[in-house]
């Protein structure tokens, strides 16, 4: 099951439950509705600093693609006579998303920690529901974990196209770079989106509304870019 589409099981299970609690709930009193329930307000929770399983999901499958983006922009400045402006956005990937998806596995980390400790296995609840297991730094780690696995993990660029970018030359060189790179931002941007609707973590909101906005940037510059270079 991909990352949107665990988003949308997430959210009808929380309409399912809202509409249960309605027919089995008494009739609210005046007084009860001058008082909202604080259970009803809260934000659904299963670690200390207000994280749900949305947040533990992202942190896990953006950390992953993140990590690979940067791979994919380290490849690119490998390469022999790379586009000067191809060369510019792949250090500013590379020096953005390198942080981003160590904070990111930091995140993940703890809180599958915090999962794992109150009694859940974490790494059975990501592979069940349809995350990544597994590295970001091999083709096997963006690849591998449930039989569907997250649709934009797999999105990620390959070791083979790694490879690819490494040994072309000049705007062939910088073209399969954006090709790539285009890509990663799209699908980036899509589990950026999801974040936003479900989680309710601080930390991940931020991350994710920090990396949706300079990856928007970025694509319109690498879109032009690739059309210069007649891609």
């Amino acid at each position: 099951m991909g990352y949107r589409h665990r988003l949308a099981a997430a959210t009808t299970a929380l309409v399912l439950a809202a509409g249960l609690a309605g027919c089995s709930t008494p009739p609210r009193t005046p007084e009860d509705a001058a008082s909202p329930s604080a259970d009803a307000a809260a934000p659904v929770e299963t670690g200390s600093e207000g994280w749900n399983r949305a947040d533990l999901a992202f942190a896990q499958d953006m950390g992953d693609h993140a990590a690979r983006s940067v791979a994919l922009a380290e490849a690119a400045l490998q390469a022999t006579d790379l586009p000067p402006g191809a060369e510019e956005l792949a250090v500013q990937i590379r020096d953005q998303q390198g942080p981003q998806a160590r904070e990111l596995g930091r995140l993940a980390e703890e809180w599958a920690a915090e999962e794992g400790a109150s009694g859940s296995n974490g790494t059975e609840d990501r592979e069940e529901a349809g995350g990544v297991a597994g590295g970001a730094g091999s083709e096997e780690g963006a690849t591998s974990g449930s039989a569907a696995g997250s649709a934009e993990a797999r999105a990620a660029a390959s070791d083979a196209q790694l490879q690819a970018v490494r040994s072309a030359t000049g705007a062939d060189a910088g073209r399969l770079f954006l090709q790539g790179m285009i890509a990663q931002h799209e699908a980036a941007i899509a589990m950026a989106d999801g974040e936003a609707q479900l989680g309710t973590s601080t930390d991940a909101l931020d991350i994710a509304g920090a990396m949706r906005s300079s990856q928007e940037e970025q694509l319109t510059k690498m879109r032009a870019l690739l059309a210069s270079y007649g891609g």
